[in-house]
C-alpha cells in the first residue's frame, strides 16, 4: 500500500503513486532489491575477470620486457635510427625533384 504524501498539495491535484518505474513513494518490493543485487554482483564478478586477465597479459609483457639484454636493445634502436635517416633522406630527394632535373 503506498504511503501518504505529508505535505499539502494544492487544489485539484493528486499524490503521485508512482515515481520511478518500481519505487512507490519510498517503497521497493525485495524482489526488486535483490534483482537489482544480482545485477551489481554480476558486472563486479565480470570487472574482476577483466581486471585478471589485463593483469596477467600486462605482467607477461613485463617479464618479456625485462629478460632482453640492453645491448640488444641497443642494437634494435641503432637500427631503426638508420631505418628512419634513409627513409628521411629520400623523402627530402623526392620533395625537391621536378621535371626541371630530366631535361
Amino acid at each position: 500500500m503506498p504511503t501518504q504524501v505529508s505535505t499539502p498539495l494544492p487544489p485539484g491535484e493528486e499524490a503521485p503513486t508512482q515515481v520511478f518505474g518500481r519505487f512507490t513513494l519510498g517503497q521497493q518490493k525485495i524482489a526488486d532489491i535483490s534483482s537489482d543485487l544480482a545485477g551489481a554482483q554480476t558486472a563486479m564478478q565480470a570487472a574482476s575477470d577483466r581486471h585478471q586477465q589485463a593483469t596477467a597479459t600486462l605482467s607477461d609483457l613485463l617479464e618479456s620486457i625485462r629478460g632482453v639484454p640492453p645491448e640488444e636493445v641497443g642494437a634494435k634502436i641503432l637500427a631503426l635510427q638508420t631505418n628512419l635517416q634513409a627513409s628521411l633522406q629520400t623523402t627530402a630527394l623526392l620533395l625537391h625533384t621536378s621535371i626541371v632535373n630530366y631535361i
